[in-house]
């Protein structure tokens, strides 16, 4: 079982970050398939219950209706599919949530009706003529109405189950729901995993400079774009603290190309690119120092009012511990000697030995390296710079 529950949320990371629209798309229309369906069941049962009171009345064709039900699910699935990627970016992330909730929610609604009525073309009239016979043309009149208002109460409240769904996703990622509803995390399960703690450098003379609502407003824009290159390189974000965010990979994953170096540094240069934007709005550009490690760690669910998947474990301590040693060595990326390692040969980055450190807790001292771009990568990498119009 913990197998098939690995390559399923390995699976369907592999789909999300891979196709993040079609696949944001898809898990919509699926749940509304599955939504229909399970709603057709069951007003056929209740057409078999209603025959039982009434002989002469006929049974739907149940096919018929199980194929309306798909093609109602991939109609509605795409539309508050498309619905969400609308409001989830462009001008609507300048709303407060309240008013997002409130704007999906119509548009939602606007949607479920226009369908309805289109559905309805041929439902009801399938409903008066099929099902029912025409000694019973008024009876099913009345049923219309009240079946009308059974569609309406069942897809609102499955709009919230499936807000929840997403809510999971945005979260803990794609693939999670499942394991967490078959209960994976409720039992310590150990993980190979990279960890890089990110942090931004000189943070207290900045929020001296800026102001606590400035400096916050800093830390935002910095981690929106810490989010945007994510699916990229195939990362989770596993918490924020403070102005340091923690992002994590299972292990082939993150030394899969490198993901776990050239996530710090495609991190870096989307700062570089909107320097002027960040000189202009706050005097300055923002540069983070990372550490980075690999290693097993517990993964487990806790909490009961808010609940995380938690990881704990040497590993986390370690790379924590190699990000904060960064201005010892004056460097701005730091790694085990482990990571080294696994990662082999790579031509775009250089990697040299610095030191070694005994950290609290530990007997056995940690090799340390410093990672930079190559000379090359570096100098293209600024003509590119130079020459990027400044996205503001």
């Amino acid at each position: 079982m913990n197998r098939f529950i690995e390559n399923y949320t390995e699976r369907a990371r592999r789909i999300a970050f891979k196709f993040p629209t079609l696949s944001f798309i898809l898990t919509q229309i699926n749940f509304w398939i599955f939504a229909f369906i399970f709603l057709t069941v069951l007003l056929h049962f209740f057409s078999l219950a209603v025959k039982d009171l009434y002989p002469n009345v006929h049974v739907s064709h149940f096919g018929f209706s199980l194929a309306l039900a798909i093609l109602g699910g991939i109609i509605y699935g795409l539309c508050t599919g498309l619905i969400d990627l609308t409001t989830n970016q462009g001008g609507f992330t300048r709303y407060f949530a309240g008013l997002r909730v409130l704007i999906k929610a119509l548009l939602y609604f606007g949607a479920f009706v226009i369908l309805f009525m289109i559905m309805s073309l041929f439902w009801s009239q399938y409903l008066v003529e099929y099902i029912w016979n025409g000694e019973e043309l008024e009876f099913s009149q009345q049923f219309k109405r009240h079946m009308s208002a059974v569609l309406f109460i069942y897809t609102l409240i499955l709009n919230f189950v499936l807000s929840y769904v997403k809510f999971v996703n945005n979260k803990f990622g794609p693939g999670i729901l499942i394991p967490l509803l078959l209960g994976k995390y409720q039992e310590p399960s150990v993980e190979k995993r990279i960890f890089l703690f990110m942090d931004l450098k000189s943070s207290t003379a900045y929020a001296e400079k800026l102001g606590h609502l400035k400096y916050s407003e800093m830390i935002k824009d910095c981690f929106l774009l810490a989010n945007k290159i994510l699916v990229a390189h195939n990362a989770e974000i596993y918490q924020y603290v403070g102005d340091e965010v923690v992002i994590t990979w299972r292990e082939d994953a993150g030394l899969y190309k490198a993901r776990c170096i050239n996530y710090y540094f495609d991190f870096m240069d989307s700062l570089n690119s909107k320097k002027a934007y960040y000189y202009e709005k706050y005097g300055l550009v923002p540069v983070f120092k990372a550490g980075i490690h690999l290693g097993e760690v517990t993964a487990i669910e806790v909490g009961e009012i808010k609940k995380e998947i938690a990881y704990h474990g040497d590993t986390i301590n370690t790379a924590s511990r190699i990000q904060e040693v960064c201005n010892k060595y004056e460097r701005n990326l730091v790694v085990s000697q482990r990571l080294v390692a696994r990662l082999g040969d790579f031509e775009h980055f250089t990697s040299s030995p610095i030191g070694s450190e005994l950290f609290k807790g530990k007997s056995k001292t940690v090799q340390l390296f410093c990672i930079e771009k190559n000379n090359a990568i570096k100098k293209l990498v600024n003509e590119r710079s130079n020459h990027t119009p400044v996205d503001t």
